[in-house]
């Protein structure tokens, strides 16, 4: 979706959300830092990536939908299948 749709380019949900995956990926450093030396203890990374999954639930996806017509969603979803897993099934910061 583009954000010139909604008319929030440089505020609203979007550019938050887009700062919070800059801090998922260091949360998720820290998950595989913590079970590689066999630390537990990952709930306080594991709450905020929980946050931030209600946030996207709960905010930014039902605006997407509010603004965007079902072909739309359709062609999003038809993208995001089409991208290959080795692109997504990386860990440890291996791309």
């Amino acid at each position: 979706m583009r954000e010139e749709k909604t008319g929030m380019v440089e505020d609203g949900p979007t550019p938050v959300m887009r700062f919070e995956h800059s801090q998922i990926r260091e949360y998720l450093d820290a998950i595989h830092q913590k079970v590689e030396g066999q630390n537990p203890d990952t709930e306080w990374e594991e709450q905020a990536l929980g946050s931030h999954n209600r946030k996207e639930e709960r905010t930014l996806y039902p605006a997407i939908d509010n603004v965007t017509s079902a072909e739309e969603r359709a062609t999003v979803f038809s993208s995001m299948n089409a991208i290959p897993k080795d692109r997504y099934n990386a860990c440890c910061g291996q791309d």
